[in-house]
């Protein structure tokens, strides 16, 4: 077992959220010797890890390596740290904010893993109402560097290490510095332009809620289980995905931002350069043959992929004036399915801090940080 680093620039980090993916970055960054701290909301996760001592990992690494805390205090979690990720779902990362806020310190970076759509922009928006220092860098990952699942609590399979996890910065000038911080954990971790970057490249709303909505009666069925991607998209299906998504790289677009089409992301994550459609992608790949399909509705891939990747989406189209018509029907389908008001609840162009602002001065915001 590699000792505690105590070099002087070693940075120390805190882990946000004790789900999957927290637990499995807290393992693996004590795994590599470093300073680390999870926290989590909820206390009962938090009794069995401490409980148990020390993390479990299997897989890439294997061994047993311990947090020097675990804890529900958010402020001695992110005491002396000098990287705080946070691991929550989407759904969770304005109470993060808000519980965060009073405790930040100036040299302290945000990394959100990932950010969904919007999600560095709405931090940093929830840290301005509580007038926090603009020297905090908030950053967000396109999605979230490691394959992993949690066996149980305390003990993480690592799968995979992501070739690439793209990043970026809110303001991009930090992008230098942060990316020096990530590659102590990670040189997969790649800069990318800027936060709407990572934002428009966020490609979960197109490939979750959609096949699974429209597999309703599957997915409520007791005695069905179905694979989401190579038995819930039919070519029906498939041809809404590519109209959500022509949507989305019209914002990239009008941006000029290098937004990839869902289809290119397939072709270059999963190395299948002759797919011609997403249909010819499924039937020529094996990457998705186990993924099963959530056996209800009431799943994030549509409570968090609808408010916090396709609401923020349609929200930019209103403020480029760019039509989202096949988005904007889908929302309002979700809405009334569920009896929810989604457009409400999601991320929107006052909850991110753009409200009012144009097309210029949002490129100059993400750059700089100064509205």
């Amino acid at each position: 077992l590699e000792m505690k680093r105590n070099i002087k620039n070693t940075p120390k980090f805190a882990v946000l959220g004790a789900g999957n993916s927290g637990q499995t970055l807290t393992a693996v960054i004590a795994s590599k010797g470093f300073s680390v701290k999870l926290w989590n909301r909820s206390s009962k996760t938090v009794d069995i890890l401490n409980e148990k001592g020390s993390f479990e990992i299997t897989g890439l690494i294997n061994g047993f390596f311990k947090a020097d805390l675990i804890t529900t205090d958010i402020e001695k979690a992110i005491e002396n740290t000098d990287v705080i990720l946070v691991a929550t779902p989407s759904l969770a990362h304005r109470n993060v904010a808000k519980t965060v806020a009073p405790y930040l310190t100036e040299s302290q970076t945000i990394i959100l893993n990932p950010g969904a759509t919007g999600g560095a922009l709405e931090f940093r928006n929830i840290l301005d109402q509580h007038n926090i220092s603009k020297k905090i860098a908030i950053a967000e990952a396109e999605n979230f560097i490691y394959i992993c699942r949690a066996v149980e609590t305390g003990k993480v399979f690592l799968k995979a290490i992501k070739e690439k996890c793209y990043f970026s910065t809110l303001p991009a000038t930090e992008l230098d510095r942060v990316t020096e911080l990530l590659h102590h954990l990670h040189s997969q971790f790649t800069a990318t332009s800027n936060v709407l970057t990572t934002s428009l490249n966020y490609i979960n709303g197109m490939v979750h809620p959609v096949p699974l909505l429209f597999n309703t009666a599957r997915a409520e069925d007791p005695n069905v289980e179905y694979l989401h991607y190579t038995e819930g998209i039919s070519p029906s299906i498939a041809a809404y995905i590519e109209r959500l998504d022509s949507e989305r790289m019209a914002l990239g677009q009008e941006l000029e931002l290098e937004v990839n089409s869902l289809l290119d992301w397939w072709r270059t994550n999963y190395n299948e350069p002759t797919a011609t459609s997403l249909m010819d992608f499924l039937e020529k790949t094996h990457v998705y043959d186990e993924i099963t399909a959530p056996n209800t509705i009431e799943h994030r891939y549509i409570f968090e992929d609808v408010p916090f990747s396709l609401v923020p989406l349609s929200n930019i189209g209103k403020l480029l004036n760019i039509p989202t018509p096949c988005t904007d029907a889908f929302i309002n389908l979700v809405c009334a399915f569920f009896d929810v008001d989604f457009w409400k609840e999601g991320r929107t162009i006052e909850s991110l801090g753009l409200s009012g602002m144009t097309v210029e001065e949002i490129k100059k915001y993400i750059e700089t940080g100064i509205k």
